[in-house]
């Protein structure tokens, strides 16, 4: 559902699949016109180059562009960074500490890995045991318009209209809660702190996840769709203006620009490099973070959705229905699998790839050798993202 905030990754995701399907695809509220529904070709790399913004201390062939007056040393114009503090969007935590009271603790959950689904509307966390292939249990964050689940730092971290919220893993009890003023969407972790991008905010906040203080912010394009952290940067891709932004993990200043293709919709660290899912030219396109060097891979259909794991690359193709499997060292395709339409979100963990379909909320648990569906789970509800761990 696309709020006065502006659409989530998932809203995005299921608007791009739905105006697919119906032989049309056109940007979600926006107007953009994208292109026409194409047969699904065998993935292939077609190791094209693209224009970037090299890293500051690497050499890059080629004749650098002249630096613009109140550009950054890569060339590009500087949104403004918020000194470290709460910024717009970022107030202190309540509760200060991460122990909750004796009152706010859950039963046990299973051992872990666990896989947690978020509801849209109701901010319901349903909790999978890959051991049963069951919902184990329910949890609830209190908030509506959720719209990204990660796991990192011993918490789950739930992103939603007013703020963030931690769940302990162990019994999925509340234990940090972030106010911030905008609805957050997409969040990425690095080596000691939690990134949250606002949708239609244009903030990225950097989060203590040990106090779960806001620490700093930094302006960005307003409708991001993913977040990832690698080589000390965290980067951002835009879906409507194309391009994935940099900043420094440390204090957020900004690092650069680089096109990415025309409606991107994931950005994901694996394998060294940054993957991009970019839907309407049907391409997932890998980023080398030191040159900024582009290398396309042809999937013939609409990319939503990442996951990585044990040098594959798994690609939601939500234009043909499918899941496909890359080799990130050969950029080839080396298995699919037929997963439905009007799906949003993959990961993977428990020894398998999971997709979720987003209404009504159902996950597939496919083996990532076979690719092969092994199991099928109910949830109901609007379903907008999963994660494993």
């Amino acid at each position: 559902m696309a709020s006065a905030y502006g659409p989530d990754r998932a809203s995005l995701r299921v608007c791009v699949a739905v105006l697919a399907l119906a032989g049309s695809l056109v940007a979600c509220g926006q107007g953009v016109p994208g292109p026409q529904d194409t047969a699904a070709p065998p993935a292939s790399p077609t190791g094209t180059s693209g224009t970037a913004a090299p890293d500051e201390d690497a050499t890059t062939p080629g004749t650098a562009a002249p630096t613009a007056p109140g550009a950054t040393p890569d060339g590009v114009t500087a949104p403004a960074t918020q000194p470290p503090g709460p910024g717009p969007g970022a107030t202190t935590v309540t509760p200060p500490s991460r122990t909750p009271p004796p009152q706010a603790r859950q039963e046990q959950l299973p051992a872990r890995p666990l896989v947690w689904i978020v509801s849209a509307f109701d901010g319901r966390v349903s909790v999978v045991d890959p051991a049963s292939g069951t919902v184990a249990a329910e949890r609830s964050v209190e908030a509506t318009d959720v719209a990204a689940v990660t796991v990192a730092f011993d918490t789950v971290w739930v992103a939603h209209e007013a703020g963030v919220t931690g769940l302990d893993p162990h019994d999925g009890s509340v234990t940090a809660t972030v106010e911030l003023d905008t609805h957050q969407g997409p969040m990425g972790a690095g080596s000691s702190e939690l990134f949250v991008a606002a949708r239609g905010g244009g903030v990225l906040t950097q989060i203590d996840p040990v106090t779960g203080q806001a620490l700093s912010t930094a302006d960005i394009e307003p409708e991001p769709a993913g977040v990832a952290v690698l080589g000390g940067r965290v980067w951002v891709v835009d879906f409507f203006q194309g391009i994935l932004q940099s900043y420094d993990e440390g204090d957020l200043r900004p690092r650069g620009t680089i096109d990415v293709g025309s409606q991107p919709l994931d950005v994901l660290a694996a394998g060294g490099a940054l993957w991009i899912a970019s839907n309407a030219d049907g391409t997932v396109i890998r980023v080398d973070p030191a040159s900024g060097q582009l290398s396309t891979i042809d999937i013939g259909g609409g990319p939503a959705a990442l996951a990585a794991t044990d040098g594959n690359l798994f690609v939601l193709d939500q234009r043909s229905g499918r899941l496909v499997r890359i080799d990130q060292a050969t950029g080839s395709s080396t298995g699919e699998v037929g997963v439905g339409f009007v799906t949003v979100d993959v990961a993977v963990g428990a020894g398998s790839v999971w997709v979720l379909r987003e209404d009504p909320g159902t996950v597939l648990r496919i083996d990532p050798s076979s690719m092969r569906i092994v199991a099928e789970i109910e949830l109901g509800g609007s379903t907008p993202a999963l994660a494993v761990g």
